[in-house]
C-alpha cells in the first residue's frame, strides 16, 4: 500500500488500520480462480493520506529509509521509503480485533467544549489534549454556541459627512413618555445636525404632529439659511414615511435615508443623541427636584446645555456653529436654582407688598436671554428680571402644588412675554426664537 497512491480503494485485513469501520456482509471479490472469492466483511475509512494522519494527531519520523507514524506513543503504521514513496508494511497480524490505532479513545473536542460550559477554545486551551491537532481546533464549530451567543455585527458602512449646517439632519422619535407632561405632551422628536452636532428636542402631543413639526422646521431653516437639507435620515417608522411628508421632501429635492429594521446604527447620530438627552434629563430631575411632568421644559434646557459643550474631537461649540455667536458668559445656570423674579401682577397701591416672587429655574430662552421660573403657585413666569440666590435658602418642597396650577395661574407671564397659549408647531423651533 502506497500513501497518496491515488487509488480509490484499498483492501485491508486488519481492523487497526481503519479510522472508521462498519461491519457487515457486503459483496464478494472474485479472485480469478474457480469458486474462489474474497468476502467483504466491512467498509470504512483508512488513513492513507499524510495530511489526514496529521489531523488525527499522528507524528511521522523517518530514518535509514524507513518511516513510522506515531500517536500517543503508539505505533500506527510503518514502512519503507523508496523513490520518495511511502510504502506501508503488511499488517503484523491477520484477523485480530484490536482497537483502531487511528481513532482516539480520548474525549473528543466537542465533548471537552461541552464539559466546560461551552467556553471558548481560547479559555480551555490548556485543557485540550496535545493529540488534538491544530487543524481540528481551527475547524471547530459549535452550533449551540452560535445560536446562543450570536450578536449584531458592527456597522462598517461609510456615512456621508455634511459640509455645512443643516445639510444633513438625523431624526428620531420616542414615546409615549410616562409621565405625561402637564401640557399633555406624550412624545419627543429629536433632530441632530450632522455638521455641527447641534441637537434639539421637540415635545409632541401626538405622533401625527411630527409631519407638521418637520415641515415647519424645514421651511423656517430655509428662510434663515436659504436652502433645504440635502439628506434627512430616520428609521423606517411609519411616522417618518407618511405620504404628506414624503411628498413635501420630494418637492424640495430632499433625499431620504431610511435605516433598516433592527439596525439603529444606520441612524446612529439620532440614536446616540436621544440617549444623551434622556440621560441628561434624568440626572437633572434627580439633582433639581423638579417634577417629571415638566419634562418638556427640561428637554429644551438640557439641549441648550449640551449644545454649549464642544463635540468630541472639536473645540467649536454646536451652538456657536449654528448661530454664529456665543451665549453670554454666565447665562446658563443649573436647573432647579432658587430664584426671585419681579412680580408684575402686584397691586401697586399696596406699598408694603413684596415686589418679588420665589421660584426655581426650569428653562431658558436663549434668544431673548430670559428665563422660565417655576413659582410656588405652579405658574411658569417668563422674565429677564431674575435674581438667582447665591446662598439658596429657598427650598422647593415636593408638597408644593407645582404640578397643578389653577387655570388663571397656568399661563402667567411678565410684560416681556405677553403671549397667549402658544400653538404646538410654533413653539417647536430649531433655533429657540420661540419657546
Amino acid at each position: 500500500i502506497i500513501l497518496d497512491s491515488g487509488a480509490l480503494a484499498h483492501i485491508f485485513n486488519d481492523k487497526q488500520y481503519f479510522s472508521k469501520l462498519e461491519l457487515n456482509d457486503y459483496d464478494s471479490i472474485k479472485t480469478g480462480k474457480a469458486d474462489a472469492t474474497l468476502p467483504i466483511k466491512g467498509m470504512g475509512e483508512v488513513a492513507l493520506n499524510p495530511g489526514c494522519l496529521d489531523e488525527k494527531g499522528c507524528s511521522v519520523t523517518s530514518i535509514n529509509g524507513r518511516f513510522k507514524f506515531i500517536k500517543e506513543g503508539q505505533l500506527v503504521m510503518q514502512g519503507l521509503i523508496k523513490n520518495n514513496l511511502f510504502s506501508v508494511d503488511e499488517p503484523i497480524a491477520v484477523g485480530n480485533s484490536p482497537k483502531s490505532l487511528i481513532a482516539t479513545q480520548l474525549p473528543r473536542l466537542q465533548e471537552i467544549h461541552k464539559s466546560y460550559g461551552h467556553a471558548s477554545l481560547g479559555r480551555i486551551g490548556s485543557l485540550i489534549p496535545q493529540s488534538i491537532s491544530e487543524a481540528k481546533r481551527l475547524g471547530f464549530e459549535c452550533k449551540s454556541c452560535i445560536l446562543a451567543k450570536i450578536t449584531k455585527q458592527p456597522f462598517k458602512g461609510i456615512s456621508t459627512t455634511a459640509t455645512k449646517p443643516f445639510e444633513k439632519i438625523h431624526l428620531d422619535l420616542i414615546g409615549p413618555i410616562d409621565p405625561e407632561s402637564r401640557d399633555h405632551f406624550w412624545y419627543k422628536l429629536t433632530v441632530v445636525d450632522n455638521f455641527t452636532g447641534y441637537l434639539s428636542g421637540f415635545p409632541l402631543l401626538r405622533k401625527d404632529d411630527r409631519t407638521d413639526v418637520l415641515i415647519n422646521l424645514l421651511e423656517n431653516e430655509n428662510k434663515q439659511l436659504g436652502y433645504f437639507p440635502t439628506w434627512v435620515c430616520s428609521d423606517g417608522g411609519g411616522e417618518f414615511i407618511a405620504s404628506r411628508l414624503v411628498r413635501f421632501l420630494g418637492s424640495k429635492n430632499i433625499r431620504r435615508l431610511i435605516s433598516e429594521p433592527y439596525h439603529p446604527e444606520h441612524n446612529g447620530r439620532a440614536e446616540r443623541a436621544n440617549r444623551t438627552i434622556v440621560e441628561s434629563i434624568r440626572a437633572t430631575f434627580e439633582s433639581s427636584g423638579v417634577k417629571k411632568s415638566l419634562w418638556p421644559k427640561l428637554l429644551k434646557s438640557c439641549c441648550l446645555m449640551l449644545n454649549s459643550i464642544p463635540r468630541k474631537g472639536s473645540f467649536e461649540l454646536p451652538w456657536k456653529l449654528m448661530h454664529g455667536k456665543d451665549l453670554p458668559q454666565g447665562f446658563i445656570k443649573p436647573i432647579g436654582t432658587p430664584a426671585i423674579t419681579v412680580n408684575h401682577r402686584r397691586v401697586k397701591e399696596r406699598k408694603f407688598s413684596l415686589k418679588g416672587k420665589e421660584g426655581v429655574l426650569v428653562c431658558f430662552h436663549p434668544i431673548l436671554l430670559s428665563y422660565h421660573i417655576l413659582s410656588k403657585s405652579g405658574a411658569v413666569i417668563k422674565s429677564k428680571h431674575v435674581r438667582f440666590l447665591k446662598k439658596p435658602d429657598v427650598v422647593i418642597s415636593s408638597n408644593d402644588s407645582f404640578d397643578h396650577p389653577s387655570e388663571s395661574q397656568r399661563f402667567e407671564v411678565t410684560q416681556e412675554s405677553q403671549h397667549k397659549e402658544i400653538p404646538v408647531v410654533e413653539s417647536l423651533n430649531w433655533r429657540g426664537e420661540q419657546s
